[in-house]
């Protein structure tokens, strides 16, 4: 009896099903299973297990089963509250296993962390040197700037996902985990967005109240394929994060082929393990049917056919162009032989009006296009109003940033870009030729680290510049 408590399974999550567009129709399904306990069990084989798509009952058996592996790439998202809604008290319990985390985890288990109150400000990115001290100071200053603002748990959690959708291929099991009260104060995105987002991208989101029993972070671990945990103090959150982690270890990957069609439209998988079922939905890549594939195939050669008559047509009007000037020269030369009046030796004849307009048109064929920065304007909060050299656009719209120019960036109306809610002259931005040169006349966070004062850039890649509600992204 007390064997079969411990290997009788209470409880199945499906964590994350991987359908990429090389292998599929083949998948790989991360479950959970937890015995009555909440302990993980793990000695099954692909017998134990019933899979069924969508609505079908019958289910049939995966084609092996294997215990995650103990070198397999991780990727945590850790995404902690510091709005006015945590106590000091609350943060300190969340540093406390924060910290004994980062020094105990293991070579391949990557970490990143994240704060956020009504924006998301990184304090440590994945692949990077987590430094203890220099991660509290860091830690201390975020929260001062956002402890009085409101917290935002959907928006945090929405963008946090499509931060790590470009990280899936590195990190074939990812994973995202709340510190919270569980109060969302003010929301662009609801649970559904959320749900939509995890669908998509196959990302589980574990959560654990902080002195608090959330009904929503509750709503947000069983949409997403995660699990909920609460603790009332820092050993109560040490150990909730330490059964967590237990159970991430411990899980089961099930590789079966489905019948589901590559149609890019959502569907179910269910796993049944005795009479615990789990189940959620996955979007499969789209894979072409024979017809389709047919049809693409003649119609990219239709493509090509055009490309090569437009190429054709191209080169032959290029070869007119380069003889058109002989060919009028002749003509020209031609006439003036011909011509009864011709000019008196001595006398200057005046240019053809005509012939100087065409030469101007002939000049004026060859255009310079000046090399330019994109820069995307956002802002986490709302729609905003902005001005840009004195033009009035709306944020989520992309500015430029001509080579060798600098824009000011404040409040007031005499700088380049105009936006409300900052400093009157926040900072200065210069792009020369693979540089960047910031002048911050007030804090700036420029990829997560606070700047005052002259700084030039010249490593490329992307920059992420937060200012208030504002966040500014340009790829040098």
């Amino acid at each position: 009896m007390f064997l079969l408590l411990f290997t009788e399974v209470a409880n199945i999550k499906i964590m994350k099903i991987v359908a990429d567009s090389t292998n599929y129709p083949r998948l790989t399904i991360f479950v959970s299973a937890l015995n009555q306990s909440g302990l993980p069990v793990t000695s099954f084989s692909n017998s134990d297990f019933l899979i069924s798509e969508d609505n079908g009952e019958r289910g049939s058996y995966p084609d092996s089963v294997k215990p995650l592996a103990v070198d397999c790439p991780t990727l945590l998202l850790f995404l902690i509250d510091v709005s006015k809604n945590m106590k000091d008290a609350d943060l300190a319990t969340t540093q406390i296993c924060l910290w004994r985390f980062c020094t105990q985890r293991s070579g391949k288990e990557n970490l990143a962390i994240m704060l956020f109150a009504d924006t998301l400000i990184p304090l440590f990115q994945a692949h990077e040197q987590i430094d203890t001290l220099a991660g509290l100071l860091r830690f201390k200053q975020v929260r001062k700037k956002l402890r009085d603002r409101n917290a935002r748990i959907a928006d945090a959690i929405v963008y946090s996902m499509g931060m790590l959708k470009d990280k899936l291929g590195e990190y074939p099991f990812s994973a995202i985990v709340v510190f919270s009260k569980g109060i969302d104060n003010s929301h662009r995105f609801s649970i559904k967005e959320i749900n939509f987002s995890s669908i998509k991208c196959q990302i589980p989101v574990f959560t654990i109240g902080i002195n608090d029993s959330s009904t929503l972070l509750k709503q947000i671990a069983d949409s997403t394929g995660g699990e909920y945990l609460s603790g009332a103090n820092a050993r109560m959150v040490e150990e909730a994060f330490r059964k967590l982690k237990f159970r991430l270890v411990q899980s089961m990957q099930l590789f079966y082929r489905t019948n589901i069609p590559g149609d890019s439209l959502p569907h179910k998988i269910k796993v049944k393990v005795g009479d615990a079922m789990g189940a959620r939905l996955f979007v499969p890549p789209y894979k072409p049917e024979k017809l389709d594939f047919l049809l693409f195939l003649f119609g990219g050669a239709g493509v090509l056919c055009v490309l090569y008559l437009l190429t054709y047509l191209g080169r032959r009007k290029r070869r007119y162009r380069k003889k058109r000037p002989e060919m009028e020269l002749m003509e020209s030369q031609e006439e003036q032989c011909s011509s009864p009046s011709a000019p008196e030796p001595g006398e200057v004849k005046e240019p053809d009006a005509g012939a100087v307009v065409k030469e101007k048109k002939e000049e004026t064929r060859t255009m310079i296009f000046e090399q330019s920065l994109d820069i995307a304007v956002k802002n986490y909060n709302t729609k905003e109003i902005f001005y840009y050299k004195k033009e009035e656009m709306e944020t989520d719209n992309v500015i430029s940033l001509k080579v060798n120019s600098t824009i000011t960036v404040g409040s007031d109306m005499v700088n380049d870009l105009v936006l409300k809610g900052i400093s009157p002259r926040h900072f200065s931005l210069r792009w020369e030729y693979k540089r960047l040169i910031i002048n911050a006349f007030e804090e700036t966070i420029v990829n997560g680290e606070a700047l005052k004062g002259k700084k030039v850039f010249e490593e490329e890649g992307k920059y992420v510049i937060n200012i208030g509600p504002y966040v500014l992204v340009l790829r040098l």
